[in-house]
């Protein structure tokens, strides 16, 4: 079996980033409501190399960039119901995340952790 084959049966994962003493989670799990403003993510912390998100509700824009904020019709979507997608972070150099709701009510799930693959 190739590389590739391997790649295609073991897909990359999220894990959470764990305290090493107690095993304990750092970064938890955070829902927030969106409103029809800009919700910017500018702290990334250290040894975090995904987000792990989903739209309830309703849907969520975001863009990944510090040129353009998302708008209710602009930016990557996440369509409210789906399941959740780990976006990876290769290089915080002017990057920043900002997400904003198409409607009113979105509800933003966000966990900052890690991909790994096995």
């Amino acid at each position: 079996m190739t590389n590739l084959q391997l790649n295609k049966i073991n897909p990359p994962f999220f894990i959470p980033v764990w305290q090493q003493g107690d095993h304990t989670i750092l970064y938890p799990h955070t829902q927030t409501v969106l409103v029809l403003g800009v919700l910017e993510i500018m702290n990334i912390e250290k040894g975090v190399n995904a987000l792990l998100v989903q739209a309830l509700e309703q849907n969520i824009r975001y863009t990944l960039t510090d040129q353009a904020d998302p708008t209710a019709t602009s930016g990557f979507r996440l369509t409210a119901g789906n399941d959740p997608i780990a976006i990876p972070i290769i290089n915080l150099t002017g990057m920043r995340f900002a997400f904003t709701a198409e409607a009113a009510g979105a509800v933003l799930e966000m966990q900052q952790g890690r991909l790994r693959t096995f």
